[in-house]
């Protein structure tokens, strides 16, 4: 890639000095970021969950001796310490806990332990709970407990969750169990005493378990966003006032040894004034302020909504609490979206004015998320991750239908987390929903609800049933990926700045808007989605006559008639796969693919194509080549033909012999028997279209049995009556014990009309009915086309025929055909355009005078190697819907090939078979989530360089090179194994596999409207290090907080 000169210009607006025109709130909150949905999915490995308590879902609450709680049924401290000591273990308890820990690991779901929500044990409480500092030696015991129990399974713990609910509402403003209430001390008593416990069960895990166990803590802190009110100095000031002495009151001293200094200097200052001999505030000495820093391995922040904040007058001095030590007044607007919590209106920890439930009312603020995760990476870094703990919506009632609010609710908050990811650079990696099930909402009983679930209640078995939220939900789950879009010039605007990039120069990707002029796709691929390469037998398993293998009608052609082959290049020895089965399942194995899609070779198990002479090491070559595969996770999708004929069989006619059916379907009850146990996907044949039209019939294709406007008809007649006779052998034998799948897979090119006239969109369907359709129609429908039987029995009859050149099925037949696929496969690679053409003359006896269309290539398409192949990315999401809408996609559709093909022995190939794969399957991608279509899998063409047949090596698809002058045919990796085995495990697009970084220069011209942001410069450096899309700007309302601050 040619290096590019880009010119930047960053234009900071006047915003801090006359935007505003006057003072105006920020209420609308379009200043900064929209709730418009982004399209990006998420990083590889994000942590997708969800959260619940123990009190909130167990019940249980006096059984196998639990201890009783400060609330009234369960939480895990009183469950395994009934009475909060380490004299009293109840065995029960911690069972109950090891074998949830266990089902989840073995369901391959990692446990995520809070050791505290909310749930002291009673006696623990009677001794006075957190206003004791005899509760933190009992949590410390309590914990290493856990740490000892279930330590080797659990690699997350927390030790608190929201210790500014549980210390505020419990024993100060009030709102939470055990109401001991001490307002203006009870929180900071509470607070102090619940870090240091925090702080010396961190150490303990350090001292003790990290080591063996390399599990991570920290601790889980609520906060919603505060935003301020105004663009008043003062305003802004009290929203940062707010967010330190909330979220900050917690993670200040876990991350930095002590609290907040603003909280230090407002909590000293009033209490002094108050007359207090010492504030009201503790203060740790200098083993805990070391003990506490750095008390944390990850960043955890439970996030519901966003207030509004606004300074205000400093409360009468005699006043004790929390809301006038802080001096935060927060509210939320009346036209901000309510969900069913909005009675409690807000959080008013600060204002001393008005004090209700120290819980935040659960507006839905999307946009505050990204906010709240910037300024948590802002204050506190993110170089050890930020995960989101719990998000969720409360609605009332056993809502089902809850897609266009609680689903809704979810992609919106998502899509500002993503774009916080993708466009601030925050190392945000998990996020887990709030919650699984409908449960007791504390003191709200289960009057609201925030589950994916709904839970009967009034049923003894606590039914559960999915809401339309789970189903969204776990669509998600399937969108996991690292990716972002890119845009070579590119508008980002945040806030009021803004960058604008420009690339000048021949050297720029505009040189390539051909070829990938499709907008990139973000989102990822489904869950569970098959991902794998292909290869057949004949390509690269040499080995042609060792072991009691027969010989192939390509073995055949390859000996007597060479010149067919260039420089002799067959499959004799190809890529002598036969031997190197370990070779080949290694590379597999570091792809990361789940799919091998390779074909067993006729004559390599029956070398004379019959039944009677089955040859044992052929059979034991693929059991092997199974079990090893299926060892490593890797499902086999078996080809029973591809294109390879016993040549015994061929002598008799081959396809064109009718007695090929009962041989075939031999053949395949063989492989049922000997590998079906292991195989759950096979196809019958590959390519049809190419055996039957290119074998005998236009040419092209071993055999070359040449019957022009006949040969294809017989053959794939009889085909298609061997495929059915296999696959209900399949039915009535296999299907109950070895529950697979079989199909066929049909190759296709999407056929676009050439205009828009009438007759070209005739033949461009024409086109597609009679190349797909000829195989798929009968094994769908039961008989051929419609449109093909018509013309080609109307040109029959023409010419003089007395019965039509293509064959019908018997009702029988038919009955057999129709409906035999498991599934539908599609192996893709280019599109044609389409136009009708005058019919030929009566007496022109072929397929194209048949079927009357003429196909071509623009010669400004993207060319490769093979003149029938350009590179056109959108024809792929046209084909798959076009099956989806002729065939249905119920069964579920799979790309079986696609690939691209180059010359020689290329190895840099990042921007050509690595752009190719990307930009079919971000097509492929829009088929899916775009227009719905059910698309299963995609499988590339193909592992390594092969013997593309009468081409040999001189064309290349594989994403390994192999030395052809090596007896070892070494394989090497090029680029674009690298970048496939991204998206394979990733589970989606990466942009990043396909840049080489190379240097750009770039020219910078900065205007400054308003104060210089020595941070813009900073930030410009990166797009020096590619950053295709440039990062946008932290608003002038965080550079006005820290300008205000210092």
């Amino acid at each position: 890639m040619a290096a590019m000169k880009h010119t930047i210009a960053v234009f900071l607006f006047a915003y801090l000095l006359n935007q505003s025109h006057g003072e105006g709130t920020l209420g609308s909150h379009a200043h900064l970021f929209s709730d418009e949905v982004s399209d990006m999915a998420f990083p590889d490995g994000f942590m997708w969950g969800y959260s619940s308590a123990a009190y909130q879902v167990e019940g249980a609450w006096d059984e196998d001796g639990k201890g009783t709680l400060i609330f009234p049924y369960i939480e895990p401290p009183a469950k395994v310490l009934p009475t909060g000591h380490l004299d009293n273990i109840n065995e029960k308890g911690l069972a109950y806990y090891r074998d949830l820990i266990q089902k989840l690991k073995q369901n391959n779901i990692e446990p995520f332990i809070n050791m505290h929500h909310a749930d002291n044990p009673r006696p623990i409480e009677d001794e006075g709970g957190f206003l004791t500092e005899d509760y933190i030696d009992a949590f410390v015991d309590y914990a290493t407990l856990l740490f000892e129990n279930f330590g080797d399974d659990v690699k997350w713990w927390t030790t608190f969750n929201e210790p500014n609910q549980v210390c505020s509402g419990a024993y100060d403003t009030g709102g939470s169990s055990p109401q001991n209430l001490h307002p203006g001390t009870g929180a900071y008593i509470c607070g102090h005493n619940l870090l240091r416990a925090h702080a010396k069960t961190y150490r303990v895990y350090d001292e003790r378990f990290r080591a063996t166990q390399n599990g991570k803590i920290s601790m889980i802190i609520t906060e919603s966003w505060t935003e301020p009110a105004t663009n008043s100095s003062d305003d802004i000031l009290a929203a940062e006032r707010g967010s330190l002495t909330n979220y900050g009151w917690y993670a200040h001293p876990i991350v930095f040894g002590d609290y907040p200094q603003v909280m230090r200097e407002r909590v000293d200052m009033r209490s002094a004034l108050q007359g207090f001999n010492q504030s009201r505030l503790p203060v740790f000495t200098d083993e805990e302020k070391e003990e506490l820093k750095g008390s944390y391995d990850f960043l955890a922040v439970n996030m519901y909504t966003t207030v509004l904040a606004t300074d205000m007058e400093e409360a009468p001095i005699e006043e004790i609490g929390l809301g006038s030590d802080f001096r935060v007044h927060t509210y939320q607007p009346d036209d901000w979206e309510k969900t069913a919590s909005s009675w409690f209106k807000v959080s008013l920890l600060f204002s001393h004015s008005q004090m209700n439930f120290p819980f935040s009312s659960n507006k839905v603020v999307p946009w505050g998320a990204r906010h709240l995760v910037r300024w948590i990476r802002d204050t506190y870094g993110d170089d050890k991750g930020i995960i989101v703990t719990e998000n969720g919506y409360k609605d009332t009632g056993n809502e089902m239908e809850d897609l266009d609010t609680r689903g809704r609710y979810h992609k919106m908050y998502l899509s500002n987390l993503n774009d916080v990811i993708y466009k601030d650079g925050v190392n945000l990696f998990g996020y887990l929903a709030w919650s699984l099930m409908n449960d007791v909402e504390w003191y709200e009983g289960w009057t609201t609800n925030l589950g994916h679930y709904h839970v009967d209640f009034y049923s003894p078995n606590r039914t559960r049933t999915p809401k339309q939220s789970a189903a969204y939900y776990k669509k998600v789950f399937g969108k996991v990926c690292e990716s972002q879009k890119m845009r070579l010039s590119a508008l980002v605007l945040a806030a009021f700045c803004g960058l604008v990039a420009q690339s000048q120069g021949e050297g720029t990707p505009g040189s390539h808007a051909h070829l990938f002029s499709d907008e990139v796709s973000n989102i990822a691929f489904p869950e569970g989605f098959m991902w794998g390469y292909a290869s057949a037998a004949y390509q690269v398993e040499g080995a042609w006559d060792e072991d009691g293998k027969g010989e192939s009608i390509w073995d055949f052609d390859a000996h007597n008639n060479p010149d067919w082959f260039p420089e002799g290049q067959n499959g004799d020895v190809g890529c002598d796969a036969y031997h190197n089965t370990e070779v080949d399942i290694e590379l597999l194995k570091r792809q990361g693919v789940n799919t091998y899609r390779f074909s067993i070779s006729w004559p390599r198990v029956l070398p004379t194509g019959r039944i009677d002479n089955i040859n044992e090491k052929g059979l034991a070559y693929y059991r092997d080549l199974i079990q090893k595969l299926k060892e490593n996770n890797i499902e086999p999708l078996v080809t029973m033909h591809h294109w390879d004929n016993p040549r015994i069989i061929e002598d008799e006619g081959g396809f064109l012999n009718e007695d090929i059916i009962p041989a075939f379907v031999d053949y395949a009850t063989l492989l049922f028997e000997n590998f079906g146990e292991d195989v759950k996907w096979w196809a019958t044949f590959n390519e049809p279209k190419q055996t039957c039209s290119g074998g005998y019939d236009s040419g092209g294709f071993s055999p070359q049995n040449l019957h022009p406007g006949r040969g294809a008809y017989i053959c794939a007649h009889n085909l298609l009556r061997a495929h059915a006779k296999a696959y209900r052998v399949y039915d009535e034998r296999f299907r109950a014990t070895q529950k697979g799948k079989v199909s066929m897979v049909i190759d296709e090119s999407w056929v676009e009309p050439a205009t828009n006239s009438s007759e070209d969109i005739l033949a461009a369907e024409r086109g597609s009915l009679t190349t797909y359709g000829w195989y798929a129609h009968p094994i769908v429908y039961g008989d051929y086309p419609e449109v093909m039987r018509e013309r080609v029995d109307r040109r029959s009859a023409e010419q003089g025929l007395s019965e039509s050149r293509l064959p019908s099925f018997t009702e029988e037949e038919k009955e057999e055909l129709k409906g035999s696929y498991d599934f539908l496969a599609v192996n893709m690679y280019t599109t044609v355009l389409a136009t009708d053409k005058e019919e030929a003359p009566v007496e022109e006896i072929s397929l194209g005078a048949d079927f009357r269309v003429r196909t071509y290539q623009p010669d400004d398409w993207e060319k490769t190697v093979s003149d029938w192949f350009k590179v056109v990315p959108w024809g792929a999401r046209h084909l798959v819907r076009w099956i989806r809408d002729t065939y249905g996609d119920e069964k579920g559709i799979i790309v079986t090939e696609n690939g691209y093909t180059d010359s020689g022995n290329v190895m840099e190939d990042l921007d050509t078979r690595g752009r190719y794969h990307k930009m079919y399957l971000s097509n492929l991608n829009d088929a899916i989530y775009k227009d719905d279509v059910n698309l299963i899998g995609y499988v590339a063409w193909s592992l390594m360089n092969d013997v593309e047949w009468y081409a040999g090596w001189t064309n290349n698809l594989g994403h390994y090179h192999v030395d052809f002058n090596s007896p070892n045919r070494t394989r090497t990796p090029k680029e674009s194994a690298a970048y496939y085995r991204k998206v394979v495990t990733s589970n989606c697009l990466s942009e990043s596999g396909l840049q080489r970084f190379e240097e750009h220069e770039f020219s910078i011209t900065l205007f400054f409207c308003g104060r210089i942001l020595s941070e813009f410069q900073e930030r410009i450096q990166l797009l020096k290090k590619l950053t295709m899309t440039p990062p946008p700007l932290d608003p002038p309302l965080l550079y006005l907080r820290q300008l205000q601050n210092s």
